[in-house]
């Protein structure tokens, strides 16, 4: 019988915060694997929800890092971009703000787009134009 895991008393807060920013949020279950998967502005994220830093136990005794034994396993064997631990909504959010690299237009999903803006220099002089033509 699998029984339901236990979340982090802070873990809905912040989701509601993400999801509340406009980031899609997917609740991760698997043993050793961050808790949220978090997409923001073409990116992929794996935030780690913990209540506080760097106190996590194994066998009695704290770890430095804050992960427990399966959590470090699945960390250190993870090739993508390494994820992030939070413990309040405010983190979390900072994490959406801080500097991912290129980000996808929100328009057209491919080409790079400037920061902030939201859309690549193609589709924001489509949309301009399309605004003073309505004929288009």
């Amino acid at each position: 019988m699998r029984f339901a895991r236990n979340r982090d008393a802070n873990e809905r807060d912040i989701v509601r915060a993400l999801r509340a920013a406009g980031a899609t949020v997917q609740q991760l279950d698997a043993t050793g694997v961050p808790d949220l998967l978090v997409g923001w502005r073409g990116e992929t994220l794996l935030l780690e929800v913990k209540p506080e830093h760097g106190k996590a136990e194994r066998h009695g005794k704290r770890t430095a890092t804050g992960l427990r034994g399966t959590q470090e396993l699945w960390w250190a064997s993870w090739r993508g971009r390494p994820p992030v631990v939070v413990t309040t909504p405010e983190e979390a959010l900072a994490v959406l703000g801080r500097s991912l690299g290129p980000l996808a237009c929100r328009t057209c999903g491919y080409r790079e787009m400037a920061r902030g803006c939201g859309q690549c220099a193609e589709c924001a002089a489509t949309q301009a134009r399309d605004s003073e033509d309505p004929s288009r």
